[in-house]
């Protein structure tokens, strides 16, 4: 058995560690992994008779998108042989298969604005027949799924996304995302609702001062028994329209149980 540590500066959260997990799992030839967020280091144990460290840090780095640089340098480990004849009722482990048939997709999300959106969507897509892992990393907005394609479609996929509530766009791998113009994407859509809600807003902060200063503005009496009917049609698209997305989030998490 070998062990490699890996350095990975840009991990930061327990979404991060389920990424790397993710990337190594089911793989018969990895023996251990452990993950540690605070000196942002990986280790993983492999059989080195069937892999090397290259492959290793290509496998890591596809499934996160993060950069892996090698640590140390490799350390080797002898192996105790057992010569004991094993206590029969003790289970002999079995490795894992390598799952030839499994492709990865990266599915970027758009709309997410907590932890727990993050969550809406992994335990959206675990629902769908045919996934065999799915991670949700909320920092870099991105789901990274493991399917079977033959039991699930990239459709089916965008489609778990969307009953959860979100927008999505199908990541090719070799492209790198380019985050700063997705987030600011996502700033001016929410600057746009903002101004579109003070437009609509401000004349009941209106009819406020008009209380506030009953007889100073003028039009008080033709405004003010009108006010209610007023602010119940200017509030309707405020709360309905520019305010729809927490009702389908709201729905969404209904949906999935949480």
């Amino acid at each position: 058995m070998t062990k490699l540590l890996l350095s990975m500066p840009d991990i930061h959260c327990k979404s991060c560690e389920k990424l790397i997990l993710a990337s190594l799992n089911g793989v018969s030839w990895i023996k251990s992994i452990t993950v540690s967020l605070e000196k942002k280091e990986v280790e993983v144990s492999y059989d080195e008779k069937k892999t090397d460290k290259i492959k290793i840090a290509k496998l890591i780095s596809e499934w996160t998108g993060y950069s892996v640089t090698e640590k140390w340098k490799q350390i080797s480990e002898a192996i105790p042989v057992q010569t004991s004849t094993p206590d029969e009722h003790c289970e002999m482990p079995v490795e894992k298969p390598i799952d030839t048939n499994s492709k990865m997709v990266s599915i970027d999300i758009e709309w997410m604005h907590c932890s727990s959106c993050a969550l809406l969507i992994e335990k959206s897509l675990k629902k769908t027949p045919g996934v065999l892992q799915a991670s949700v990393n909320f920092s870099s907005a991105q789901a990274m799924v493991k399917v079977d394609p033959t039991d699930v479609s990239e459709k089916d996929l965008i489609q778990a996304v969307k009953n959860a509530g979100y927008e999505w766009s199908i990541v090719d791998q070799k492209h790198a995302i380019n985050e700063t113009e997705k987030r600011n994407h996502e700033t001016q859509h929410r600057w746009k609702k903002l101004k579109r809600a003070a437009i609509l807003s401000a004349p009941m902060i209106l009819f406020m001062l008009y209380d506030f200063l009953p007889g100073v503005l003028p039009g008080g009496s033709l405004i003010m028994p009108r006010t209610a009917i007023i602010s119940l049609i200017l509030s309707i698209p405020i709360q309905f329209i520019i305010g729809a997305d927490f009702y389908k989030w709201t729905w969404s998490a209904l949906k999935m149980k949480t």
